[in-house]
């Protein structure tokens, strides 16, 4: 829960355009408590908004909204990601 916490507090003290819609707001301190009171992860918060955000739905569908594509090969990291963008 930690993360989510500072993640949302890090975002407010940017100018970011939230949904008005939205209940998590990150202009809104009782915001946090929300989370607190959830036990709302990050990924918890990006699933939320998902529906609206494209970096949150980029992190849960695991960056392949946008056709990222993960290398099987020797110039992979553990995790499927190229250790170093090839010139």
């Amino acid at each position: 829960m930690s993360d989510a916490v500072a993640f949302y507090k890090a975002f407010a003290m940017t100018s970011v355009k939230m949904n008005p819609a939205d209940e998590l707001d990150v202009h809104d301190p009782h915001t946090l408590t929300v989370i607190r009171d959830r036990d709302m992860t990050l990924l918890d918060i990006m699933r939320h908004s998902s529906a609206n955000d494209m970096v949150a739905r980029e992190w849960v569908t695991d960056f392949r909204s946008h056709g990222a594509v993960r290398i099987s090969s020797s110039t992979s990291g553990r995790d499927g990601w190229p250790l170093s963008i090839p010139s």
